[in-house]
């Protein structure tokens, strides 16, 4: 009998799963990053650019902040396609969608489109934009009250989750009107009352309202490169969905999926994180602005710094204001 339970045991430690093991085999194909990167987190890799990388007006790929949820995609670029679909309503049957988007789409309709096509049929767009995480300056905001960043690797955040590029890709506004001919004609409610669903294909799925991408002052893009080179795998390679002036979190890499629904994104993403003091989601970011370094020099203080209009898209003055004694 005693022998016969030495066999099960042995049987059962055979076919554990090393968890250990399955990270990783998980993280076994993670690029190389950047020497100058500010590490926060190693799985997933998140970390910070280098204030020192920002005295350049464009931030370089290598040196760019890096917020990552999931091991890095590894995508075929010549074969990687993104898919459009609309969620239906609770109210609204298979039947009655189906008629309604045929009508809608027409044949000139897309329900995917790959790389090439992107290039290809669209017009190409570059946009010179700063991306920054919502959790930026992450340390700061424990000290005026308490954050989920307590006790995590994002308490130390300062302000180098943020970064400037040049993003060149195809216009957001224009495949979204391909890919759904009706929302051209959506009055100021219907534009309102939508969203766009992005899903990566690291499992990541987020959501923006639908004016932020269709408005006429959108710059909005299905981005394919940074700073003129194909995005790195860090940064979204093939495609990401990218929304200047807007949280980094809607700005979803290696894009597989856009939907068009009537209400907010449902994923834990959208529901429970990157959420602002009264609940709502973060979307459009605030001004930012901060010094880089400061010299004294004779009577004068030379002083070098970074300043960003945020989502609103207004201009920065800088003034300086003598402290009195």
């Amino acid at each position: 009998d005693d022998d016969d339970d030495d066999d099960d045991d042995d049987d059962d430690d055979g076919g554990s799963i090393d968890r250990e093991d399955v990270e990783n085999e998980m993280y076994q194909s993670e690029p190389k990053r950047g020497s100058m990167q500010i590490p926060l987190s190693q799985r997933p890799w998140c970390s910070q650019t280098d204030p020192r990388a920002m005295r350049s007006h464009i931030t370089s790929n290598d040196d760019f902040y890096v917020r990552n949820h999931a091991p890095v995609p590894a995508l075929d670029s010549d074969h990687h396609e993104i898919g459009f679909e609309r969620v239906l309503d609770d109210d609204e049957d298979d039947d009655d969608d189906e008629g309604a988007s045929a009508a809608a789409a027409g044949p000139a309709a897309i329900r995917s489109v790959d790389l090439k096509a992107l290039r290809e049929n669209f017009e190409t767009a570059t946009i010179r934009s700063a991306l920054q995480c919502a959790g930026n300056r992450g340390s700061e905001m424990i000290e005026i009250a308490p954050t989920a960043f307590d006790g995590t690797p994002y308490e130390r955040i300062r302000v180098g989750m943020m970064g400037n590029a040049a993003w060149t890709g195809a216009r957001m506004r224009e495949v979204l009107l391909r890919a759904f001919p009706d929302v051209g004609a959506f009055d100021e409610t219907d534009v309102d009352a939508h969203h766009v669903e992005f899903e990566g294909a690291d499992g990541y799925v987020t959501s923006s309202p639908l004016r932020n991408v269709l408005g006429g002052e959108s710059d909005a893009l299905l981005a394919y490169e940074m700073n003129g080179e194909p995005l790195p795998p860090d940064h979204g390679s093939p495609v990401r969905a990218f929304l200047p002036g807007h949280a980094g979190a809607r700005s979803v890499k290696w894009l597989r999926h856009v939907r068009l629904r009537r209400t907010e994104c449902e994923s834990c993403w959208s529901a429970q994180y990157y959420k602002g003091p009264e609940g709502e989601s973060i979307q459009r970011m605030p001004l930012q602005s901060f010094l880089l370094s400061k010299r004294l020099s004779g009577e004068c203080v030379k002083i070098k710094g970074v300043a960003w209009g945020g989502g609103e898209g207004k201009g920065v003055r800088w003034r300086l204001k003598r402290r009195m004694p």
